[in-house]
């Protein structure tokens, strides 16, 4: 006899007879503000049927980049140091928003390579894994998070295989059948 599945957007608090079915979208380790602290938690986000091949609520960005940052120390809430960059994009209808990298995500951004290529073309990026914050109840931007990732390559077709693998990496795997 199968049970009943629950989809997660209907678990309540304070059950335990839920069945779910649920594959990992995203998974990510949480250190604290320095990322070579120990391991404090890990974060998961589940996805089922209910909403597959929705992306409505992801804050995964697609845009032009117009300006990139040097990478640069500052200094955290907690007096810790560690490195930033902010990469500015614009999107098809023009909106305009930083997004900033910290850590290893600040050194790692090849920005001299996109630099270079911005020269000759528009040069197009996707990052996943982003939170969207305010700064001082006015300032919105986009904030890399440990699960952070970013596409961008000057050849559109080497974008579009890698959206395509990242598509097929997310399929249903009974629609893969």
């Amino acid at each position: 006899m199968q049970a009943n599945i629950t989809p997660v957007s209907d678990l309540r608090p304070g059950r335990i007879d839920y069945t779910i079915h649920v594959r990992i979208s995203r998974m990510w380790e949480f250190r604290g503000p320095n990322e070579e602290n120990d391991l404090r938690h890990l974060d998961l986000i589940l996805i089922d049927q209910k909403y597959i091949r929705r992306t409505d609520r992801f804050l995964d960005v697609i845009g032009k980049i117009t300006g990139v940052s040097n990478a640069a120390k500052v200094y955290n809430t907690s007096g810790d140091p560690m490195m930033r960059r902010v990469i500015r994009l614009q999107d098809l209808m023009g909106n305009v928003i930083e997004l900033s990298l910290s850590g290893k995500g600040a050194t790692e951004f090849p920005a001299e390579a996109v630099l270079d290529v911005g020269q000759k073309h528009h040069v197009i990026a996707i990052f996943v894994g982003t939170l969207m914050k305010l700064y001082r109840d006015e300032h919105r931007f986009l904030s890399e998070t440990s699960a952070c990732r970013w596409i961008w390559d000057e050849s559109q077709s080497s974008t579009k295989r890698n959206l395509e693998e990242t598509d097929n990496d997310n399929q249903d795997p009974d629609e893969a059948k």
